[in-house]
């Protein structure tokens, strides 16, 4: 199974296991009867899977981080255009999303070595699902 593949994979399976979730979530009623702590609960547990969530968007934009070449073999102009239409997005919230890819990914130099992300905290924290998107992009 190629890299590609497996991504897919492993979002269709994600994107199973959420439609499930909004199908619960769907009967607010459930928390009516609940308590006030347990919704405060669920409220934490989905935020903190929407905070992964933006990990991965994040982490799969940074082949485009400042790659104009490979945004125009996608057919668009700019990285931030590539991304805004493929992801269905503003093209603000594109350049935030770029932005945080450029700050937490790894880049080569011009010698091909690996260079460290320029926040390594900042990247380890939206990792683990501590940080969301715009959390992170306010910090770099």
């Amino acid at each position: 199974m190629s890299r590609s593949d497996a991504i897919t994979h492993q979002v269709d399976a994600v994107a199973r296991e959420l439609s499930a979730l909004i199908d619960l979530l769907r009967d607010d009623h459930a928390f009516v009867a609940g308590s006030a702590s347990a919704l405060a609960e669920a409220i934490a547990a989905v935020e903190g899977a929407g905070r992964l969530m933006d990990c991965a968007r994040v982490r799969v934009l940074a082949p485009l981080v400042d790659n104009s070449l490979l945004a125009e073999r996608l057919g668009y102009a700019s990285p931030t255009a590539a991304v805004a239409a493929v992801a269905r997005i503003s093209e603000r919230s594109a350049r935030t999303r770029l932005a945080v890819a450029g700050a937490v990914s790894e880049h080569r130099a011009l010698s091909g070595a690996l260079l460290p992300a320029e926040r390594p905290a900042v990247s380890e924290a939206l990792d683990a699902g501590r940080l969301g998107v715009d959390a992170a992009n306010l910090i770099t």
